[in-house]
């Protein structure tokens, strides 16, 4: 009806750390808002003539308030029994993938080649997500990176996600196995276990073996 307002909006993303019921408190607020009212004049005010017969004050009268949000009851439930010894990582969605900065069919020794393993989650935050643990090789030295963690949010989940780099080098002909990675985590939509898996990858190196030094 002509009218302006101010909208503020505030999400919040809560983590239950234990299960059962808990009672989440209301949100306060207190304030002042117009009230459509105007003042009169000076004149008006002191010998009780009524508003709008002269000039007015442009500013209108304004009253206080104090408003508070429903209370809101969450009933948290407990994690699966079988857990045997997994992270629990309850999501809606979870991916994990990889990316090579050159071919990895054939590598030659001392060339530097940079893995990319990303974690993606829907319902975690980046913070929340697991470390990728990649173990050391016999005839390739792997350098990890900066960890890279990032927390967004598309209107109603979070959206967490986890870039880790490693920089190989080849010190030594021959083959390599990378094993593979896998993060079990726990579907809430089905509420049954899954795996976001990379498979393994086997690397072949070229060159001239190194003399070994005294």
């Amino acid at each position: 009806n002509g009218r302006t307002y101010e909208l503020t909006e505030r999400r919040y993303v809560i983590t239950p750390q234990k299960s059962g019921a808990h009672l989440i408190p209301p949100i306060l607020f207190s304030g002042t808002v117009q009230d459509g009212r105007t003042r009169g004049t000076l004149f008006e005010e002191l010998f009780g003539n009524r508003p709008g017969r002269l000039s007015r004050d442009p500013f209108q009268t304004s009253r206080s308030v104090h408003l508070r949000s429903p209370k809101i009851l969450l009933t948290v439930k407990e994690p699966p029994p079988d857990l045997n010894g997994r992270e629990w990582l309850p999501a809606k969605e979870l991916t994990l993938t990889e990316t090579w900065s050159a071919d990895t069919k054939i590598l030659q020794m001392g060339d530097p080649l940079t893995r990319t393993v990303i974690l993606r989650a829907k319902g975690q935050r980046g913070e929340q997500l697991p470390e990728l643990t990649v173990p050391s090789q016999s005839i390739v030295k792997i350098y990890p990176d900066k960890t890279n963690i990032q927390t967004a949010f598309d209107g109603r989940w979070v959206l967490g996600s986890r870039e880790e780099k490693y920089v190989l080098v080849p010190t030594q002909p021959g083959k390599v196995t990378l094993p593979a990675i896998h993060i079990p985590w726990w579907n809430i939509e089905t509420s049954l276990w899954e795996d976001a898996r990379l498979p393994a990858r086997t690397l072949t190196v070229l060159g001239t073996p190194q003399p070994a030094t005294s």
